[in-house]
């Protein structure tokens, strides 16, 4: 129950910082440069995605079979 719990925050995780990374990359895209906020935005959601990737993939990596 704990590791399903783990697993759905992860996901939860990455699900939303692709929310925040998408517009900053399409903006990029769009005007070829980012406002000061944006980058702030661009990191953060970086970051959410790793450390969400990271919670649902570390208990495979631990598991020994």
């Amino acid at each position: 129950m704990k590791q399903m719990i783990k697993v759905g925050a992860g996901i939860i995780g990455i699900l939303v910082g692709l929310a925040l990374i998408m517009p900053a990359v399409a903006q990029a895209r769009h005007e070829e440069s980012m406002a000061n906020d944006e980058v702030g935005l661009l990191m953060f959601g970086i970051a959410l995605a790793i450390v969400g990737a990271g919670v649902i993939f570390c208990p495979f990596k631990k598991r020994n079979a």
